[in-house]
């Protein structure tokens, strides 16, 4: 995104893992940007939603889950949104790895500020979401965790 740019409200989801057969041990990687890949210029982000893919498989395997709330890299004047990344799950201690950016990897310029993000923890029924859960930030004190 450049110059005056300004993203809308997104809703994204990342794939799972629902295999039932034996001897399969899928793997499934979501990388999800909220915005875009590069935010520079005035742009702004939006109030996204990113909710990590689960894994449901019967047989084990893996999801990994990197979720930028706005872009992998911001510079210049951009502006964060603010955003609700949410962690992805596994049952029966299936592996599930969560990656959290509430802004971006990269964030570099004058002025470039970042959003008020909530990063969501929620273990349901079976599936919980693990020990592998992390949060990159370099500001966290503008971001709330909350885990259920």
């Amino acid at each position: 995104m450049y110059d005056k740019t300004v993203s809308r409200h997104n809703i994204l989801t990342g794939g799972s893992s629902y295999t039932t057969f034996n001897g399969s041990n899928a793997s499934v990687l979501n990388e999800i940007m909220g915005t875009s890949g590069t935010m520079f210029g005035f742009s702004s982000g939006g109030y996204n939603t990113l909710i990590g893919g689960d894994n449901f498989s019967a047989t084990g395997g893996l999801v990994t889950n990197y979720l930028f709330g706005d872009s992998q890299i911001k510079s210049d004047h951009a502006a964060g949104g603010y955003n609700t990344i949410i962690a992805g799950t596994g049952i029966n201690g299936n592996g599930v790895i969560n990656q959290m950016w509430g802004d971006a990897i990269t964030v570099s310029g004058p002025t470039t500020t970042g959003g008020h993000d909530l990063f969501i923890f929620a273990d349901n029924c079976t599936a919980s979401v693990g020990t592998q859960n992390y949060i990159y930030e370099s500001s966290i004190r503008l971001h709330r965790i909350q885990s259920h």
